[in-house]
């Protein structure tokens, strides 16, 4: 298992669609959190199951949920550079991933 960090831009990602889908109906925010936390230990586990996207990001995608956790792997740690929908702009996690 790897070091996993998230970084403060993707816990903001994760603050904001989780507020967003408790305000539609509270269980909604449970179920995300959990299908969200669902993988983000599947990242942590095994980081290399999952595919490549460019620029060294590779993504994990949310179960029933139109999300993806984007990340970088480097040595024994994973950096969380975005957690976003689907059909967000690539270029936010292009250049997170940049600058992390």
């Amino acid at each position: 298992m790897v070091e996993l960090i998230v970084q403060l831009p993707a816990e903001a990602d994760i603050i904001v669609a989780h507020a967003w889908y408790s305000e539609q109906h509270e269980p909604l925010g449970q179920q995300f959190a959990s299908a969200l936390n669902h993988t983000i230990n599947r990242v942590q586990t095994n980081p290399d199951q999952f595919p490549s996207v460019g620029g060294g990001v590779q993504r994990a995608l949310v179960a029933r949920f139109p999300y993806a956790v984007y990340f970088v792997k480097r040595a024994d740690r994973v950096y969380v550079v975005a957690v976003l929908h689907l059909h967000r702009d690539p270029s936010i996690w292009q250049d997170r991933a940049r600058h992390s």
